[in-house]
Protein backbone atom coordinates (compact mmCIF):
# COMPACT_ATOMS: atom_id res chain seq x y z
CA UNK A 1 0.00 0.00 0.00
CA UNK A 2 1.28 3.73 -0.81
CA UNK A 3 -0.53 6.49 0.52
CA UNK A 4 1.21 10.11 -0.82
CA UNK A 5 -0.96 13.21 -0.36
CA UNK A 6 -0.98 16.77 1.23
CA UNK A 7 -3.56 19.33 2.18
CA UNK A 8 -3.21 22.89 2.89
CA UNK A 9 -5.87 25.51 4.43
CA UNK A 10 -5.25 28.88 5.88
CA UNK A 11 -5.15 27.21 9.17
CA UNK A 12 -2.72 24.09 8.50
CA UNK A 13 -0.35 22.01 6.54
CA UNK A 14 -0.27 17.99 6.49
CA UNK A 15 1.88 16.51 4.24
CA UNK A 16 1.97 11.89 4.03
CA UNK A 17 3.98 9.56 2.66
CA UNK A 18 3.03 6.22 3.76
CA UNK A 19 4.03 2.84 2.57
CA UNK A 20 3.31 -0.66 3.83
CA UNK A 21 6.10 -1.82 5.57
CA UNK A 22 8.13 -3.52 9.05
CA UNK A 23 9.34 0.51 9.64
CA UNK A 24 7.53 2.53 12.20
CA UNK A 25 6.62 5.84 10.82
CA UNK A 26 7.85 9.29 11.89
CA UNK A 27 4.97 11.16 12.98
CA UNK A 28 5.52 15.02 13.33
CA UNK A 29 2.43 17.33 15.01
CA UNK A 30 3.23 20.87 15.82
CA UNK A 31 1.28 23.88 16.21
CA UNK A 32 1.90 27.57 16.70
CA UNK A 33 -0.48 28.33 19.56
CA UNK A 34 -1.80 25.34 21.67
CA UNK A 35 -5.83 24.91 20.72
CA UNK A 36 -8.55 23.76 22.77
CA UNK A 37 -11.93 22.25 21.66
CA UNK A 38 -12.95 19.58 23.21
CA UNK A 39 -10.69 18.59 25.55
CA UNK A 40 -6.71 19.20 26.43
CA UNK A 41 -4.73 18.49 24.01
CA UNK A 42 -1.21 17.55 24.32
CA UNK A 43 1.22 17.78 21.11
CA UNK A 44 3.44 14.77 22.28
CA UNK A 45 0.01 12.47 22.65
CA UNK A 46 -1.26 13.28 19.57
CA UNK A 47 2.02 12.31 17.98
CA UNK A 48 1.68 9.09 20.09
CA UNK A 49 -1.70 8.54 19.16
CA UNK A 50 -1.14 9.20 15.32
CA UNK A 51 1.91 6.56 15.55
CA UNK A 52 -0.01 4.38 17.02
CA UNK A 53 -2.44 3.81 14.38
CA UNK A 54 -0.08 4.24 11.13
CA UNK A 55 2.05 1.18 13.14
CA UNK A 56 -0.78 -0.80 13.49
CA UNK A 57 -1.70 -0.43 9.95
CA UNK A 58 1.72 -1.35 9.19
CA UNK A 59 2.30 1.39 7.24
CA UNK A 60 6.05 3.63 7.47
CA UNK A 61 7.22 6.48 6.12
CA UNK A 62 6.02 10.07 7.19
CA UNK A 63 2.89 11.98 8.63
CA UNK A 64 3.62 15.71 9.20
CA UNK A 65 1.57 18.62 9.91
CA UNK A 66 1.65 22.58 11.41
CA UNK A 67 -0.88 24.93 11.93
CA UNK A 68 -2.64 27.08 14.07
CA UNK A 69 -4.98 25.51 16.70
CA UNK A 70 -4.46 21.75 17.84
CA UNK A 71 -7.50 20.57 17.23
CA UNK A 72 -7.24 21.65 13.13
CA UNK A 73 -3.89 20.00 13.34
CA UNK A 74 -5.29 16.71 14.32
CA UNK A 75 -8.53 16.84 12.23
CA UNK A 76 -6.37 17.78 8.66
CA UNK A 77 -4.09 14.84 9.61
CA UNK A 78 -7.72 12.88 9.84
CA UNK A 79 -9.40 13.88 6.87
CA UNK A 80 -5.98 13.21 4.86
CA UNK A 81 -5.41 10.42 5.53
CA UNK A 82 -9.00 9.36 5.34
CA UNK A 83 -8.88 10.79 1.77
CA UNK A 84 -5.68 8.44 0.98
CA UNK A 85 -6.86 4.97 2.46
CA UNK A 86 -10.09 5.49 0.34
CA UNK A 87 -8.06 6.36 -3.02
CA UNK A 88 -5.97 3.17 -2.05
CA UNK A 89 -9.11 0.88 -2.31
CA UNK A 90 -10.97 2.44 -5.06
CA UNK A 91 -10.67 -0.35 -8.22
CA UNK A 92 -9.07 -3.04 -6.23
CA UNK A 93 -10.29 -6.33 -4.73
CA UNK A 94 -9.27 -6.32 -1.53
CA UNK A 95 -10.19 -9.02 1.93
CA UNK A 96 -12.23 -5.66 2.23
CA UNK A 97 -13.47 -6.15 5.99
CA UNK A 98 -11.51 -6.42 9.20
CA UNK A 99 -12.47 -7.25 12.83
CA UNK A 100 -10.18 -6.55 15.65
CA UNK A 101 -10.91 -6.90 19.37
CA UNK A 102 -7.67 -5.62 21.14
CA UNK A 103 -6.83 -5.46 25.40
CA UNK A 104 -4.48 -3.14 26.68
CA UNK A 105 -4.84 -3.30 30.18
CA UNK A 106 -8.28 -2.62 31.49
CA UNK A 107 -9.34 -1.70 27.93
CA UNK A 108 -11.07 -4.20 25.96
CA UNK A 109 -11.81 -2.57 22.27
CA UNK A 110 -13.91 -4.32 19.21
CA UNK A 111 -13.33 -2.36 15.85
CA UNK A 112 -15.25 -3.50 13.01
CA UNK A 113 -14.48 -2.03 9.30
CA UNK A 114 -15.69 -2.59 5.64
CA UNK A 115 -13.76 -0.84 3.62
CA UNK A 116 -16.44 -1.35 0.82
CA UNK A 117 -17.37 2.29 -0.46
CA UNK A 118 -20.37 3.05 2.36
CA UNK A 119 -19.41 5.85 4.91
CA UNK A 120 -20.68 5.38 7.73
CA UNK A 121 -19.67 5.51 11.70
CA UNK A 122 -20.68 4.54 14.92
CA UNK A 123 -18.61 4.41 18.45
CA UNK A 124 -19.45 4.59 22.19
CA UNK A 125 -15.94 6.49 22.75
CA UNK A 126 -16.95 9.81 22.16
CA UNK A 127 -17.55 10.18 26.12
CA UNK A 128 -14.48 8.91 27.03
CA UNK A 129 -12.32 11.46 24.30
CA UNK A 130 -14.48 14.12 21.65
CA UNK A 131 -11.32 14.54 19.68
CA UNK A 132 -9.93 11.07 19.29
CA UNK A 133 -13.46 9.45 18.38
CA UNK A 134 -13.90 12.71 15.97
CA UNK A 135 -10.61 11.29 14.45
CA UNK A 136 -11.51 7.54 13.67
CA UNK A 137 -15.45 8.98 12.62
CA UNK A 138 -13.53 11.86 10.30
CA UNK A 139 -11.61 8.81 8.59
CA UNK A 140 -14.29 6.48 8.51
CA UNK A 141 -16.30 9.41 5.89
CA UNK A 142 -13.45 10.31 4.47
CA UNK A 143 -12.46 7.28 3.22
CA UNK A 144 -16.08 5.92 2.64
CA UNK A 145 -15.59 3.10 4.76
CA UNK A 146 -17.94 1.63 7.48
CA UNK A 147 -16.44 1.20 10.94
CA UNK A 148 -17.89 0.50 14.44
CA UNK A 149 -15.99 0.97 17.84
CA UNK A 150 -17.18 -0.80 20.43
CA UNK A 151 -15.78 -0.46 23.68
CA UNK A 152 -16.40 -3.60 25.78
CA UNK A 153 -14.86 -2.45 28.99
CA UNK A 154 -12.14 -0.50 30.72
CA UNK A 155 -11.98 2.93 32.46
CA UNK A 156 -8.61 4.20 32.03
CA UNK A 157 -9.65 6.76 28.73
CA UNK A 158 -6.44 6.85 27.69
CA UNK A 159 -6.15 2.92 27.34
CA UNK A 160 -9.26 2.81 25.84
CA UNK A 161 -8.49 5.21 23.40
CA UNK A 162 -5.48 3.87 22.58
CA UNK A 163 -7.08 0.22 22.24
CA UNK A 164 -9.29 1.64 19.93
CA UNK A 165 -6.36 3.29 17.41
CA UNK A 166 -4.36 -0.16 17.79
CA UNK A 167 -7.44 -2.31 16.35
CA UNK A 168 -8.62 0.46 13.99
CA UNK A 169 -5.15 -0.01 12.72
CA UNK A 170 -5.06 -3.73 12.44
CA UNK A 171 -8.42 -4.14 11.29
CA UNK A 172 -7.67 -1.62 7.94
CA UNK A 173 -4.47 -3.38 7.51
CA UNK A 174 -6.87 -6.71 7.54
CA UNK A 175 -9.35 -5.07 5.30
CA UNK A 176 -6.95 -3.31 2.75
CA UNK A 177 -5.09 -6.86 2.17
CA UNK A 178 -5.47 -8.25 -1.79
CA UNK A 179 -7.69 -10.77 -2.28
CA UNK A 180 -8.07 -13.24 -4.87
CA UNK A 181 -11.70 -12.66 -4.61
CA UNK A 182 -14.19 -10.09 -5.27
CA UNK A 183 -15.68 -9.57 -1.53
CA UNK A 184 -19.11 -8.43 -3.09
CA UNK A 185 -22.52 -9.87 -4.71
CA UNK A 186 -23.16 -6.49 -6.31
CA UNK A 187 -19.64 -6.49 -8.40
CA UNK A 188 -16.97 -4.13 -7.54
CA UNK A 189 -18.06 -1.79 -4.88
CA UNK A 190 -18.27 2.02 -5.60
CA UNK A 191 -17.32 5.26 -3.54
CA UNK A 192 -19.65 8.01 -3.09
CA UNK A 193 -17.74 10.57 -4.68
CA UNK A 194 -17.45 8.21 -7.92
CA UNK A 195 -21.11 8.38 -8.44
CA UNK A 196 -21.20 12.29 -8.82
Amino acid sequence: MKLKGQRETKETTVKMELTTGPQDAEVEVAWEHHGKLDEEVDEGMARHLYHTLLRYARLQGSLSTTGDLAHHVIEDAAILLGQELGAFARGKTLTRFGDVTMAMDDALVQVVLDAGGRAYYESELEGVSPLWDHVMRTIASEAHFTVHVLPIRGHDPHHLVEAALKALGMALHEALAPSDRLESTKGQPTYEEDAA
